[in-house]
C-alpha cells in the first residue's frame, strides 16, 4: 500500500512537470482539489495554519520510475522549499517545523534551458497561511500542494492565494473567525 502511494505520487509529480513543457506555447490551468472547505481538508493529509520562516533551498522532485530514491535521468522537476513554523495544526500532526515545496521549473538534464512554471507563487516570509499538504515522501519528505487551491494568507481576512483563476470567486475573502471555524468543523467531520 505504501509503496503503491509512493508510485502514485511520484507519477504524478513527474506527469506534472511533463505538463510544464507547454508553458511556452499555451497557458496552464491548474488541478483543482476542492471547491468546499470540507472538500480541502478531505483532499489533504496534513492541513496547518503556520508562519514562514524562510526559503529552504530548491530539490529535484523528477524521480527515476525504476528506482523513485534516485533522481530522474534525464528530467528535472524542481521545487523551491519553504521553512514553516506550526502554530496550529487542523488534520495531521506535525508541531514545530515543516518543509513546504512549491514547484517553479522542469528542464531536461544535461540540455541548456528551462521551462518556468507560470503559476508559481512565492511564500512571504513571516506570512501566515492555512496550507493543505500532502507528504512527498521522496527525496527527502517534503508536503506538497499538489492541487488548488492549496493556500490561504492568514490576516484578519484570509484571502486564497491560488494559481487557479476561479479561486477567488470560489473562495471569496472573509474574516478569520468564521474561515477557522469552518476549517475545524471540516476537520472533525462536521457540517
Amino acid at each position: 500500500m505504501k509503496t503503491t502511494r509512493i508510485l502514485m505520487v511520484a507519477a504524478t509529480l513527474l506527469l506534472a512537470s511533463c505538463a510544464f513543457a507547454k508553458a511556452k506555447t499555451e497557458p496552464l490551468d491548474v488541478d483543482v482539489v476542492g471547491r468546499t472547505l470540507p472538500e480541502l481538508v478531505r483532499g489533504s493529509d496534513l492541513v496547518v495554519v503556520g508562519s514562514v520562516l524562510g526559503e529552504a533551498g530548491t530539490v529535484n522532485f523528477a524521480r527515476d520510475p525504476n528506482d523513485i530514491t534516485r533522481p530522474h535521468p534525464t528530467t528535472e522537476s524542481i521545487a523551491q522549499l519553504y521553512r514553516v513554523r506550526v502554530d496550529e495544526a487542523i488534520k495531521g500532526g506535525p508541531k514545530g517545523e515543516i518543509t513546504v515545496a512549491v514547484s517553479r521549473w522542469s528542464g531536461t538534464v544535461g540540455q541548456a534551458g528551462r521551462v518556468d512554471w507560470p503559476q508559481f507563487i512565492p511564500y512571504e516570509v513571516g506570512q501566515r497561511y492555512a496550507l493543505f499538504l500532502r507528504l512527498v515522501p521522496q527525496p527527502v519528505g517534503q508536503y506538497f500542494v499538489v492541487a488548488e487551491p492549496g493556500r490561504f494568507k492568514v490576516g484578519p481576512q484570509v484571502v486564497v492565494q491560488s494559481p487557479w483563476r476561479h479561486a477567488s470567486e470560489v473562495f471569496p475573502a472573509r474574516d478569520l473567525g468564521s474561515f477557522m471555524g469552518e476549517l475545524h468543523s471540516a476537520a472533525e467531520g462536521r457540517p
